[in-house]
């Protein structure tokens, strides 16, 4: 079983309430505690989507004020990273998340190093 398939507590129990009957194991606490685990896991998988949203979001902010401080288009952009116009686009509006390979080649074309894109 995948966390990432876990949809609902239920789904996580039910074989574990199966498991404690064919065994004759008291499991009502342990329960208790998987129960408080699980919210606690899905509140913070929350959390990190939320994080990584407001990381692209300022990353792609970066993306364009370097882009804009040397003049350039996101077509001339989009010319010298081999994608269309619209990919850099959403990549500026935080839309697109990119890849460490990605933002380094962006970087480069932006004459900025690998951190700036990251400061807030």
């Amino acid at each position: 079983m995948n966390l990432e398939t876990i949809e609902t507590i239920e789904d996580l129990l039910t074989p574990l309430k199966r498991a404690s009957k064919r065994f004759k194991v008291n499991i009502d606490t342990p329960i208790k505690d998987i129960e408080k685990t699980l919210n606690s896991l899905k509140k913070n998988k929350s959390n990190i989507h939320e994080l990584e949203i407001e990381k692209d979001y300022i990353l792609g902010k970066n993306i364009e004020k370097a882009r804009k401080s040397l003049r350039m288009s996101q077509l001339t952009l989009s010319e010298k990273l081999k994608c269309s116009q619209s990919e850099v686009s959403k990549i500026e509006a935080g839309d697109r998340p990119l890849s460490e390979e990605k933002i380094k080649e962006i970087a480069k074309i932006l004459s900025k190093p690998y951190g700036y894109f990251f400061q807030d």
